[in-house]
């Protein structure tokens, strides 16, 4: 598969600045810094696990080319039909890595004067899924070809069954070159399969096939370990009752075994350079070639134990083109990436590109990237109490349509371990969901209690908060080292008006308080029959900086709105959509009918929109929707699509990056393509009616009551 780029929205301005994951910034190495001129004040020599500067030779890091793994087909019993089955695997994977291209190939046989050759075998595959990508219609895939040439040419032998199941393999096609309708098997056979060639087209004296598996630059084994490969057994060909070619076990084979042979491959090219350096006078580099795979690989590292660990290093990465054919997928790029050492599964991290400074001069990477957004960090902690290696992954494709550079340059990299809290405990996730009204039974809020801490914690004291006014959770939660509670509680708004939000732990001891609160903003009752509907987290009210989020032509931000299930079946009536918008611009505004949880249905509503400089951020803009008939008079999903019709991404629509806490309601769409992410969009719908009739509230029955010690609230004291 391809890697999204940031692009569409998956690129972001930031409203004074580019905005990185909040940290503390920590020198490098001590004495290092210190020779550098660098502040040390703050800085803990005892938490730098390791730092490499290069300035003394390789310091045990190597290059290595991933498209030259070897040959991978081999026999074993593993998943076999019978006895022993070919496998393209690697054995320690259980399976298959990117930019594999592998061929299992036949002796040559004369099939000279035959009738009505066939061969036969059995199949198991089990790699990517296919999806559809410009020409191509998968991406990881097998099939079998057949050569009269001495194996000079080689052409795809098409299988009277089971019938392939893509047309035009991406892997073959883009990632090894071989163009466009290449077909092949992808996805699963659901098990051992017999399949069967028609060979009569190729009765000649030096006839030859191959078994081939070829996988592209991302999406193997190591991210689905259920992607085992390709298997085959029980090779027969025959013409009639006459035997050509048998292969069956390691000593049942006519006329000679099968042998293995790979893809040619694209070199390495990391080496030690003294051609540009963040610290005098050597780094990495890996030079700007096309369809490279190629890994910078560390020596075994050991990660302690009871401690966080998290890498920085520093990258020149002029490497132009990361999306030279503007297809919003990266094109040069590269990941790093970890194992436990001697492992083959490598388990990426996080990918980066040039971009952010990082294309102009040398810049301190402390993250990265997953699919599409930015990490908090490069986490090695999960490895703790293990012995690792870290690699560094150049992937390049087959041109410089952007342009091409001196390549990818590292230098200086460092792993800080800290050690973690005994006691730690903190407030996370609290939800206040939509709509929120005058005379509302209750609203179900919904809070996370977190153990941050090694030790575990019993009767955590948390309370929640309105305008200030503290209520305990009751009961106090027991919570397990590194384990997260969820609790539930009940608020019935007492009037219209604004209130401020928020949940906090009150651990005796804690060690770090900067985790103990959550925030859900400034929650807004609205006047009976009017309903404000949406999925952010108010983050607008209590985060002063955002994201504005850039989408191409033809793309923007989607939302799809489900007012039964927010707790309000009753007749409902479209009065506004509003938005925070950042710049000035006109848009296309599209709204459709409710399809499915994944997918609009028909589109029943569109026209233009002009976001003017009173219209912006702080101010919400409103747009009117009671000409929407299918809105009027009942209680519909919906979706609302915000499209973008400039070449200059305007307006620009605000939100933010935290992992949206109502998963199924913001997308991104294109016109075809509805996309679910994570990233909060600040938009909501306004729709007035009738609400579902409650129940009869009953009369109290003088209520027993409970005094509990008292305690500080750090919040209103």
């Amino acid at each position: 598969m391809k890697v999204k780029y940031l692009s569409a929205f998956f690129i972001f301005l930031a409203l004074t600045q580019v905005l990185q994951a909040e940290r503390a910034e920590i020198p490098l190495n001590l004495a290092t810094w210190q020779r550098m001129g660098g502040d040390t004040d703050g800085v803990d020599e005892d938490s730098v696990l390791y730092y490499q500067t290069f300035e003394y030779g390789a310091g045990g890091w190597t290059g290595v080319d991933l498209t030259d793994p070897g040959a991978m087909w081999h026999r074993n019993s593993y998943n076999a039909y019978s006895g022993q089955s070919w496998w393209c695997a690697d054995t320690l994977l259980v399976g298959y890595e990117n930019n594999w291209l592998q061929y299992l190939i036949s002796p040559p046989i004369n099939l000279f004067g035959t009738s009505n050759p066939v061969l036969t075998c059995r199949v198991y595959w089990a790699v990517e899924s296919p999806s559809t990508w410009g020409a191509y219609d998968g991406w990881d895939g097998c099939n079998v070809w057949a050569s009269v040439t001495g194996g000079n040419v080689w052409e795809v032998l098409q299988p009277t069954y089971p019938a392939y199941t893509c047309q035009s393999l991406y892997s073959f096609g883009w990632r090894w070159e071989m163009g466009t309708g290449i077909p092949g098997w992808a996805g699963s056979s659901g098990g051992w399969v017999d399949a069967s060639f028609d060979l009569s087209a190729y009765a000649m004296a030096n006839f030859q096939l191959r078994f081939a598996f070829c996988s592209d630059e991302a999406t193997c084994t190591v991210d689905n370990p259920s992607l085992i490969g390709f298997f085959v057994d029980n090779i027969e060909v025959r013409d009639g009752q006459t035997l050509y070619l048998s292969n069956f076990e390691p000593d049942q084979f006519y006329p000679d075994d099968l042998t293995s042979s790979t893809g040619e491959p694209y070199g390495d090219f990391w080496v030690l350079t003294e051609e540009s350096y963040h610290s005098q006078t050597h780094s990495w580099t890996c030079d700007d070639q096309p369809l490279l795979s190629d890994a910078l690989i560390s020596p075994p590292i050991s990660i302690p134990v009871d401690m966080r660990t998290e890498m920085s290093y520093w990258v020149y990465c002029d490497m132009p083109d990361a999306d030279g054919d503007n297809d919003d997928y990266l094109d040069d790029y590269y990941y790093i990436e970890v194992a436990p050492a001697g492992s083959a599964v490598w388990t990426p991290l996080v990918y980066d590109w040039a971009h952010n400074g990082s294309q102009l001069s040398w810049v301190e990477r402390t993250n990265g990237y997953w699919d599409g957004l930015p990490t908090d960090n490069i986490d090695l902690t999960p490895w703790a109490g293990q012995e690792i290696q870290i690699r560094f992954r150049v992937v390049t494709d087959d041109n410089n349509d952007g342009g091409q550079g001196e390549g990818l340059f590292i230098d200086d990299v460092l792993l800080l371990s800290n050690f973690l809290p005994e006691n730690d405990a903190g407030a996370y996730r609290l939800i206040v969901p939509f709509p929120t009204y005058e005379d509302q039974d209750s609203v179900n809020c919904t809070l996370d209690l977190v153990n941050y801490g090694t030790e575990n914690q019993n009767q955590v004291p948390a309370f929640w908060s309105v305008n200030g006014v503290p209520t305990a959770l009751i009961p106090w939660s027991d919570i397990g080292a590194g384990e997260t509670v969820s609790r539930s509680f009940i608020w019935t708004p007492p009037s219209v008006g604004e209130f401020n939000f928020m949940a906090y732990t009150q651990l005796s001891g804690d060690e770090d308080q900067s985790n103990d609160t959550s925030l859900a903003g400034t929650v807004e009752v609205t006047p009976m029959g009017v309903f404000e509907f949406g999925y952010d987290h108010r983050q607008i009210t209590y985060m002063p900086e955002f994201y504005t989020f850039n989408f191409s032509q033809g793309n923007g931000p989607m939302i799809y709105f489900t007012p039964a299930a927010d707790g309000i079946p009753g007749i409902l009536y479209g009065e506004i959509i509003k938005a925070v918008f950042y710049s000035e611009g006109t848009f296309n505004l599209h709204i459709f009918s409710a399809g499915s949880p994944t997918s609009p249905g028909a589109e029943i509503y569109s026209r233009s929109v002009t976001i003017d400089a009173g219209s912006l951020y702080p101010n919400w803009a409103e747009i009117d929707i009671t000409d929407v008939s299918y809105l009027q008079g009942g209680h519909p999903d919906f979706w609302v699509w915000l499209e973008i019709t400039s070449d200059d991404y305007t307006p620009h629509i605000t939100g933010y990056l935290d992992d949206c806490f109502v998963p199924g309601h913001f997308f991104a769409f294109d016109g075809l393509d509805a996309n679910s992410t994570i990233v909060n969009f600040n938009i909501r719908a306004i729709l007035t009616g009738t609400t579902p009739v409650n129940p009869e509230k009953p009369n109290p029955q003088n209520p027993a009551y409970s005094l509990f010690p008292a305690y500080p609230n750090p919040f209103n004291p």
